[in-house]
């Protein structure tokens, strides 16, 4: 006989907080339209989503540093910039948390599976956030979670002067990367000051 008692059953509502660094045509669009452009799995770090950094004292200068970086690279044509201040409902059950020791190790040894030993450091960078998403496809297939939202730590821009002051103490930064987008509601929008 099962004792239901012992069982504790929580999905509670979690609320996450979160920077964005963008183009303020882009950050107005977002706003009128309550809706963000998903980064692709091909160009995203870690899989398609959008992106926002873990709100703490050093978040508002990394959406800097992101915004200034794509800028140098090319993707935003306009040097005006902001950075959007969001919070993330989520019910913890549709949150998954990638950087605990349990899921690492899941997470590594479902990475090797679709890794060659002859691939180079260039290709793996290429497959990234392709595998990404089929680990989250097949975890949910598996298990019938369903991922809205999880969280990893992605290495931010080399010109981020003043995170890499801590890195090396802290190591990457931890971000958000939002799969559903109703997850998200904007607090703020404030622009970069050059």
């Amino acid at each position: 006989m099962s004792d239901s008692t012992n069982k504790i059953i929580t999905n509670q509502k979690l609320l996450l907080k979160g920077t964005h660094g963008t183009t303020i045509s882009s950050a107005k669009n977002i706003l009128q339209h309550q809706s963000f452009l998903k980064t692709a799995a091909e160009n995203g770090y870690t899989g398609s989503g959008v992106y926002l950094w873990r709100y703490n004292t050093y978040a508002k200068d990394l959406a800097t540093c992101w915004y200034n970086y794509r800028v140098r690279r090319g993707d935003f044509k306009e040097n005006e910039g902001t950075v959007i201040y969001a919070n993330i409902h989520v019910n913890e059950n549709d949150f998954l948390d990638l950087e605990t020791p349990f899921m690492k190790d899941i997470f590594g040894a479902f990475a090797m599976k679709l890794i060659n030993s002859e691939d180079d450091d260039v290709k793996i960078r290429k497959l990234k956030g392709g595998i990404y998403d089929l680990f989250i496809e097949t975890l949910e297939k598996n298990t019938g979670m369903t991922c809205k939202v999880f969280q990893t730590r992605i290495s931010p821009p080399k010109r981020c002067k003043i995170y890499s002051k801590v890195q090396l103490f802290l190591g990457d930064p931890l971000c958000y990367v939002v799969r559903d987008e109703s997850c998200i509601h904007i607090e703020n929008v404030e622009e970069i000051k050059s």
